[in-house]
């Protein structure tokens, strides 16, 4: 307990191990919501979309209309008028279309886009709808009852289909990207760690080795007390980015926590790993390969340049099951959309399997080290 203590507070006393795994974090978490938080909170769900009706003939295809036009979801607002009258409000900007009803149905258009493909939609499915109908009239005169029941049942073409309970929107994966960063972060405090018990490194691991404590218990000692002060620094980092920049983590709120553990674990244990395997015994040295090696599996898993983890999946799909980075991220993003955990678990156990190749890894290379003397 005692080695604990001391390990520590002597890496809270590290002002730039701090400022990497806390200051930063929350100062890019709020460089991300300036940037993006216009974005989020322009991404409207999909509103009713304006549409002139002019009707020379009756038809059944107003019903269809009337049909779509009723509810909160309803999926357009038509508007019944003259022909001269639907133009000035085509050109006007008023409408997205133009339905003529005149024996035939005819959509017109100013220019092409999502509500205008809808539209069209709206006209082509009623007219093979309506061909079907005649066809089965000829053939099955006894079903169209309930041909048409059923067509009318399906209607309702606005409903909200979700995957899960949560967000979907894109932007929040550099969130979610970002606190992964976060916990590769630890990296630093993994590497300093090993500095400070290797004595060809540095004067204070001469004193530690010459000390009657085991080796094997120092670096358990160093490797927790680097990992709950980490841990605590993500916390920080994960309720600024929840409580003051108010992103979605989801309701989970025991798996996110479990998720920053681990991510932890991962970080502080890749840290170690690294500096007991480079021979680089300066530390300035071994902090920037660290720096380096975080920024770099940062950036595959999509913090710089978003969507790229998906361009590694299609052509180099290995990189993704491997980098500590991309599953740290895809694990919250399975916490706020999914509803089961199977995609979620598979992370978890993958980021347990790397963490405990670091730490055997790290256990060998520093208990084999030895001193002609010090």
């Amino acid at each position: 307990m005692l080695q604990f203590k001391s390990r520590f507070l002597t890496l809270l006393r590290n002002k730039s191990m701090v400022f990497w795994t806390l200051l930063f974090p929350l100062i890019l978490g709020t460089f991300f919501n300036i940037a993006f938080g216009s974005i989020m909170e322009t991404t409207e769900s999909f509103s009713q979309i304006p549409v002139a009706v002019v009707v020379d003939e009756d038809s059944y295809f107003t019903d269809v209309l009337d049909e779509l036009s009723e509810g909160e979801d309803a999926l357009i607002s038509p508007q019944y008028t003259e022909l001269d009258k639907a133009k000035e409000l085509l050109d006007a900007g008023e409408v997205e279309g133009i339905f003529v009803v005149d024996g035939e149905i005819r959509l017109i258009v100013s220019e092409e886009g999502i509500n205008q493909s809808i539209l069209n939609t709206i006209s082509d499915s009623y007219l093979q709808i309506s061909g079907t109908i005649g066809t089965i009239a000829q053939t099955r005169p006894d079903m169209i009852e309930a041909v048409v029941a059923g067509i009318y049942d399906d209607l309702d073409i606005n409903n909200e289909i979700t995957l899960g309970t949560g967000e979907t929107d894109s932007m929040l994966h550099y969130f979610y990207s970002l606190i992964a960063m976060a916990c590769l972060f630890g990296s630093f405090f993994g590497g300093l760690n090993v500095v400070g018990i290797q004595g060809d490194r540095s004067s204070l691991a001469v004193r530690r080795c010459v000390s009657p404590v085991r080796k094997i218990s120092m670096i358990f000692s160093d490797f927790c007390a680097a990992v709950i002060l980490l841990f605590l620094i993500v916390l920080v980092v994960l309720a600024y980015l929840v409580f003051i920049l108010g992103i979605s983590f989801g309701d989970t709120w025991g798996f996110v926590i479990l998720t920053c553990f681990v991510g932890c674990i991962v970080g502080v244990s890749f840290g170690t790993f690294v500096a007991a395997v480079i021979p680089i015994k300066n530390q300035s040295a071994v902090e920037g390969i660290l720096t380096g090696l975080s920024l770099l599996l940062c950036f595959l898993s999509g913090l710089m340049v978003n969507g790229i983890s998906y361009l590694i999946e299609q052509y180099v799909p290995i990189v993704n099951r491997i980098n500590p980075a991309i599953l740290l991220a895809d694990a919250f993003y399975c916490l706020t959309v999914y509803d089961n955990y199977s995609h979620y678990t598979v992370n978890m156990v993958s980021l347990l399997i790397i963490s405990a190749i670091f730490c055997v890894g790290s256990a060998m290379m520093l208990r084999r080290k030895q001193y002609a003397s010090i």
